[in-house]
């Protein structure tokens, strides 16, 4: 796997229909839960994988001990800008330093993975292990990448950047 560009995702069932319920019935048009699109699955490159839920850049979503990122998902896979963690995940997006440059370099997808009592890493440490593995661009701690003049997650060196 190439750092910081997917070649493929993990799909789950991919987004989820339109619901006409009530709100179909009387001709409103109801938004799609949670704006949910295939997950994703990032491994550390040291031996864990990690499922992350998908979501429009935009959306609105919750989460506690999450760990986070802005990704750009189209046809040549996904491109990841930032990976962070948040205790609280909609105090953290509110006002999200890096959040406007990423959607300014294509980010179209909020990333979410919240770790359950099954998962061995927790959220803190799959934060540094993901940016040391992706070296995203708008990342400045934990990136080994950083100081070498925004060679940032090898996606320019091997010529994936965008």
């Amino acid at each position: 796997m190439t750092a910081g560009i997917l070649r493929s995702t993990s799909a789950s069932p991919g987004g989820w229909p339109v619901g006409i319920g009530l709100g179909g019935l009387l001709g409103v048009n109801m938004p799609a839960p949670l704006d949910r699109y295939p997950d994703v699955v990032l491994d550390d490159g040291i031996d864990t994988r990690y499922r992350f839920a998908a979501h429009h850049i935009s959306g609105r979503q919750y989460g506690v001990n999450v760990v986070y990122g802005f990704a750009t998902v189209d046809a040549r896979g996904i491109y990841i800008h930032y990976i962070g963690r948040a205790e609280t995940l909609s105090e953290r997006l509110s006002g999200h330093e890096k959040m406007s440059t990423a959607i300014a370099r294509g980010a179209n997808r909020l990333l979410i993975h919240e770790p359950t009592a099954l998962d061995v890493i927790d959220y803190k440490t799959a934060e540094r292990r993901l940016i040391a593995r992706y070296c995203p661009l708008l990342n400045t701690h934990h990136n080994q990448m950083v100081g070498l003049g925004g060679l940032a997650g090898l996606n320019w060196a091997l010529g994936l950047g965008r």
